[in-house]
Formats: C-alpha cells, sequence, structure tokens
C-alpha cells in the first residue's frame, strides 16, 4: 500500500530545505576556511615587505591570528561533519554490526557533548568578556571568542547528526569519500 502522493510531496519538502541548508553550511564552513587561509597568507607576507617601510602596520599580525583561528574553527566543524577527526579507528573497523553501530554512536555521542560543553564555556566567556578589546585594532575581543562558538556549536550538530545517522556502510566509505 502506497502513502498518498500529497503526503509524501509533504514529507520531501522539508527533506529537501533541510539538504539544501545542509549543503549551505557545508560550503560556509569549507569556503570560510579557505577564504581565512588566503587572508592569513595575504597577511602575513605583507607584514613581511612592510617591515622593510619605516612605519611598518601592527595590525596585520593580529588580524591574522584572528583569521587563523577563525580558518581552525571553521575546519573543525568541517572536518566533525565528515567524520575525519585525527583519531584512532583501530576498534571500529574490527567490529561488525549493532557492536559497530552502538560503538559509533557512543563515540559520536561523546564528541557531540564535550563539543557542546566547548561552546557553552565560549558563551560563558563572551558574557565575562564585553568591553575588553584587541591591542592593534582595538576590535572586541568578542570576535575571537564567537569563533570558538561558531566552530564548536556546529561540531557538536554535525556530531549529533552523525550520531543520529549510524556509522558509515563501510569502514573505508569515509576515505572514499574524501578522495
Amino acid at each position: 500500500m502506497t502513502a498518498p502522493t500529497v503526503t509524501a510531496g509533504a514529507a520531501t519538502l522539508p527533506r529537501s530545505l533541510f539538504t539544501q541548508a545542509a549543503a549551505l553550511i557545508a560550503a560556509v564552513e569549507e569556503w570560510g576556511a579557505a577564504a581565512c587561509l588566503v587572508g592569513v597568507a595575504v597577511l602575513v607576507n605583507f607584514q613581511f615587505i612592510d617591515r622593510f617601510s619605516g612605519e611598518p602596520y601592527v595590525w596585520t599580525e593580529e588580524v591574522s591570528r584572528i583569521l587563523m583561528i577563525w580558518m581552525a574553527c571553521l575546519g573543525m566543524a568541517a572536518v566533525t561533519r565528515r567524520g575525519v577527526h585525527i583519531g584512532v579507528d583501530a576498534v571500529q573497523t574490527r567490529l561488525k554490526g549493532t557492536v559497530r553501530s552502538v560503538y559509533f554512536r557512543l563515540m559520536e555521542g561523546i564528541t557531540c557533548v564535550v563539543f557542546g560543553f566547548v561552546c557553552g564555556q565560549a558563551i560563558l566567556l563572551l558574557r565575562g568578556s564585553r568591553g575588553v578589546e584587541l591591542a592593534s585594532t582595538e576590535w572586541p575581543i568578542a570576535v575571537i571568542i564567537w569563533a570558538m562558538v561558531v566552530g564548536a556549536g556546529l561540531s557538536a550538530v554535525h556530531a549529533l547528526m552523525r550520531c543520529l545517522a549510524g556509522p558509515p556502510a563501510a569502514p573505508s566509505a569515509i576515505l572514499i569519500q574524501d578522495a
């Protein structure tokens, strides 16, 4: 027995919107991290060339450091989404069936809790750092702390989604996917 067409169409629409939102978040993570890397390279080279001038700019080091932190946090979310964080998978690859699924979900659940805790601590740090400015740019230090809130928050969501989805079909599927 098949479901009515209206129900099937309605069920397809939210999944499509969810898939589009996930693809947009993935693009922002990966392209944002790449843009930060380009920004760091440009600023560091500019800083090197500018050292030979009479009055070098002091803000370039601080801005490149901010971009590097954002790059690391966006990259952290991207690798969590892909499931390619550095780790030892010797145990998981030897497990089969339900035991493998339970182990995978447990590890992703722990990852979700840890990243959620880090995100929560970064939010508390945001509250406590009001009025604190960076030395050269005089920007609020929240520019740096928000990177951790965004990166850890996205990582927690990605780990939760991976936990709910379960392990990939084959242990080597991760390597094939990223190739």
